[in-house]
């Protein structure tokens, strides 16, 4: 289903304007998709599914490639997000990734998901 059909596209820009500036990625909304870096590429997909208000958001290892100082400021919206919103991020991290802010944080050892 195309969700964003369903918004108003003035109402779906100025969301996408607004979400987007939170992100530190205005300076790129005009560029094509090739255009950018993994990085950008993962937090568009984070801004697509904020727009549109997802209630359940699947971000697969988004810290990747980011810097400690974006890294907290894009956890801290999206714990924003959750807070404001009621929204739900489940999200896949690698090793060294700041778990911190998770309200519960679970693993697979010998195939079992386990909370920590």
């Amino acid at each position: 289903i195309n969700y964003h059909l369903q918004i108003n596209s003035k109402i779906l820009a100025g969301r996408i304007k607004d979400i987007a500036e939170k992100f530190g990625l205005s300076d790129v909304l005009n560029k094509e998709p090739y255009q950018l870096n993994d990085v950008q590429i993962s937090l568009f997909t984070l801004v697509r599914a904020l727009t549109i208000e997802s209630e359940l958001i699947l971000l697969d290892e988004l810290q990747s490639g980011m810097s400690v100082a974006m890294r907290q400021r894009v956890l801290e919206l999206i714990r924003a997000y959750s807070n404001e919103y009621g929204y739900t991020f489940i999200m896949t991290t690698t090793a060294g990734d700041d778990l911190s802010f998770a309200d519960r944080v679970f693993s697979i050892k010998n195939q079992q998901l386990m909370e920590e």
